[in-house]
């Protein structure tokens, strides 16, 4: 439409009533009242949504929190921009995202409500995700740790797996489209480049992507499947693992931007201290031909699983690809002339001699240094070398000793990265050096430490091949074998460093029982103090296993106050401080959760109790009547399919299922006696009052009656008046019954004649009853008052 032929759009100003034209300006804007000169929001009204606060701006659209004036939740309005509300294209594309995610009911998925039209735009009321988008979180955390990635990871391939089972494919998977829930929980939103695949594939007719996580096939405009997500996925979590998208050049070029993907780094290149598993699984997802990434999202699943269940229980995950095993480059270098290992007091490794010179440096280490037998022959060199790592090793350990674990920590890393420092004692203080690391919470630093001193010992020296898988695997997911023929010191302390790395995993009890091995080994003296704090900790911690907080909130409430105590207990840094605090973010989440089901079980019961009052009232009604009709047994099928709602609807719902069911059946005994009996007697008809003077027999249906030898008519059981009913019963009286019927027929009788109003008739036939059961009486006028009351309310 014209700009000019749009109609005007008036609002009343909020703050004294007052009209003014907003036609000009676009949703939420905030405008001065002319009248009051008040600043107030204009066009807050969105189907039936309040706008509430702007929540950002996308490319294509706005989003805007606002709340559901029916139901009261929060939601995202999504609106489509003012530029694009006349292209046809645009407004097609955005009503498509609208019912491709309402076509996806997954809890992954940022669940779509409605769509519609306000103020000549396109608007989408979708789900708000309090929380932030991985996106923000990178911008502030800057990187993520592994085992949150691994979690992420499975819950947005499980998002996007709906999605691709519902014929869909996401086509802009990147950091800012994933939302993070204040639980933590990811969910996928922004369809709004989606395409529907034809045979699990697509084909876009445009490029409209975000070039650091584009697969290459899209740039290629060559189609796309599920691989194209998962390559853009793989990106995005190649970006929380470093902190970095893959890569950084700015260029629109598609050429350009082929070449770049074509050689980006493998993440291990990249990122420090992440497990070569996870790194497979991102290089594999991310590989250039789609091909040769994971062919579904089962198999990729399947592989993060095993990762994420590796954290949880110690299980090491399948290799990704077997991979051919290249020759170790075996590299000689020359021995210093020195005895290469000696034990000390204290259980350190020193691959030194004693040698000391008042003119140079005084060493005092506080470990047994063996002599050297040629030290005359030694040059100045070799002399220096060891004054050297002496004084290292001193400095390093007063600090470990003194708790100083992060100086202690880059002190023992220079000693094993020196040049021409022995290959054993390299490992040796690369070990001291990743535990102090880990001693300090920085598990990242550890890993490094891992990594770098295994690159340099595989350089210098081939021959020790076990001891740099010692290295790689307390850095990795691995568990760590002790190589044989080792010095007891030596041992303890690489058992020390993997109850480190156990513990810092999270792996409790794998941790627990390295450290309880060590606490009766004397090699592992100067291990005393930590040992003894790991050991406290666990036993404060391991209460506390998976699945605890499926409790009460009671019991969530006390297990609250037990965190809290155990928080000012624990002595050890990082990981153990870290699970207190994700356990008492479980606890709160487990509490809100138990709440938001009681709420959902009281609305639920609310709802059902209203049900089940309409179901009683119809059904009640219903019976009535029937019963006025003589509908009998339909009286009692009507109330026998509900629940009175409460004690006195059921015991009248009892009341009254006996009579009817009872009247009823006497329709059933009068047909089985009077089968085939006929004889003169007098028959009304209570409609009009029509008078029979003979009854012929009696079917299921009714009474075979004429008059005046007219031919034969059945008279149904309704319309038989009441009067003829217990008339034609005292002509037989019980003694001409057979023996079987005789009780049952006379309940029926009461029965029938007390809701057909003979009182005195039915009073009757109870009088009768009670000669043989005396108590039936009370049962009688039990019910008798039941349904009496039930008339008056």
């Amino acid at each position: 439409m014209d700009e000019n032929e749009r109609t005007a759009e008036i609002e009343n100003c909020r703050a004294c009533g007052n009209s003014m034209d907003v036609t000009s300006f676009a949703p939420f804007t905030e405008v001065q009242c002319p009248e009051c000169h008040k600043n107030v929001h204009v066009k807050t009204d969105v189907g039936g949504y309040e706008i509430v606060a702007k929540q950002g701006v996308g490319g294509m659209s706005l989003v805007f929190k606002a709340v559901d004036k029916t139901l009261g939740r929060k939601v995202a309005i999504k609106l489509l921009n003012e530029s694009y509300s006349s292209d046809a294209k645009r407004i097609e594309e955005f009503e498509k995202e609208a019912k491709i995610t309402a076509a996806i009911s997954h809890p992954n998925v940022v669940r779509v409500f409605t769509v519609g039209q306000a103020y000549g735009r396109y608007f989408i009321a979708m789900e708000l995700v309090d929380g932030e988008s991985l996106e923000q979180r990178l911008a502030v955390s800057g990187k993520l740790d592994e085992e949150a990635v691994t979690r992420l990871a499975i819950e947005v391939v499980e998002g996007l797996k709906s999605a691709h089972q519902a014929g869909l494919i996401h086509r802009d998977m990147k950091p800012g489209n994933i939302l993070l829930d204040t639980n933590g929980r990811a969910k996928i939103v922004d369809f709004g480049l989606a395409l529907v695949t034809s045979g699990g594939k697509a084909l876009a007719e445009e490029i409209w992507a975000t070039p650091y996580y584009v697969p290459p096939e899209t740039l290629r405009l060559h189609e796309e499947d599920l691989r194209s997500d998962m390559y853009a996925l793989a990106a995005s979590l190649y970006h929380a693992l470093t902190g970095e998208p893959p890569f950084t050049a700015d260029t629109t070029s598609t050429s350009e931007l082929l070449k770049i993907k074509a050689s980006v780094p493998k993440l291990a290149n990249k990122a420090d201290g992440v497990s070569k598993y996870m790194c497979a699984i991102i290089d594999k997802a991310m590989a250039f031909e789609a091909s040769e990434r994971f062919q579904s999202y089962e198999e990729l699943l399947d592989v993060l699983k095993q990762l994420d269940a590796f954290y949880r229980t110690g299980v090491i995950p399948e290799p990704i690809e077997k991979k051919s095993k290249q020759p170790t480059r075996r590299r000689r270098r020359k021995k210093l002339p020195v005895v290469p290992i000696a034990v000390g007091a204290m259980g350190v490794i020193a691959a030194v001699g004693y040698f000391t010179r008042p003119d140079t440096v005084e060493v005092e280490p506080e470990v047994e240094i063996f002599d050297v037998s040629a030290e005359d022959s030694t040059s100045d060199k070799e002399q220096a070398l060891r004054v050297f790592i002496a004084t290292e090793l001193k400095v390093a350990q007063n600090l470990f000793k003194e708790q100083e674990y992060q100086a202690a920590h880059q002190r023992y890393l220079k000693l094993a990265l020196t040049d021409e420092v022995p290959v054993e004692t390299a490992f040796w203080a690369g070990l001291q050096s990743a535990s102090s690391a880990w001693l300090n919470a920085d598990s990242r630093s550890a890993r490094e430490a891992l990594s770098k001193v295994a690159a340099k010992i595989r350089k210098d020296d081939g021959s020790t091949q076990e001891w740099v898988v010692v290295l790689e695997n307390l850095g990795g997911l691995e568990a760590v074998k002790i190589p044989s023929n080792l010095s007891a010191s030596l041992e303890a302390s690489i058992l020390f460093a993997s109850a480190l790395k156990e513990w810092n995993q999270g792996r409790w009890e794998l941790a627990h029982q390295s450290f309880d091995s060590l606490k009766s080994n004397e090699a592992s003296e100067m291990y005393t103090r930590e040992v003894k704090q790991y050991l406290a900790d666990y036993r404060l911690l391991e209460k506390y296993p998976e699945g605890l907080f499926a409790i009460t909130t009671a019991e969530l409430d006390q297990v609250m106050v037990e965190l809290n105590e155990v928080e000012h207990l624990v002595k050890t840094p990082g990981r153990a401080t870290f699970n207190i605090a994700q356990w008492k973010l479980q606890v709160e989440a487990e509490k809100r959760k138990i709440e938001e089901e009681k709420k959902r079980e009281s609305l639920d019961k609310k709802v059902a109790k209203e049900e089940a009052r309409k179901s009683w009232i119809e059904a009640k009604d219903a019976a009535e009547k029937f019963v006025a009709q003589y509908f009998f047994k339909n009286a009692s099928r009507s109330l026998s399919k509900v629940d009175p709602p409460n004690q006195k609807q059921k015991e009248w719902a009892e009341a009254m299922v006996f009579f009817s069911s009872n009247a009823g059946e006497l329709y059933d005994t009068t047909a089985e006696i009077f089968a085939e009996k006929s004889g003169s007697f007098v028959v009304v008809n209570k409609f009009g009052g029509r008078i029979f003077d003979k009854v012929l027999g009696a079917e299921k249906n009714g009474l075979l009656v004429s008059f005046e030898d007219q031919d034969p008519t059945r008279l149904g059981w309704s319309k038989l008046a009441p009067q003829s009913m217990w008339e034609l019963h005292k002509l037989f009286p019980n003694s001409k019954i057979p023996e079987e019927l005789r009780y049952d027929r006379m309940v029926q009788l009461a029965c029938y004649t007390y809701l057909t109003g003979l009182r005195e008739e039915s009073q009757l036939a109870v009088n009768k009853i009670c000669e043989s059961e005396d108590d039936f009486a009370e049962k009688w006028h039990k019910y008798v008052a039941v349904l009496e009351a039930g008339k008056e309310n």
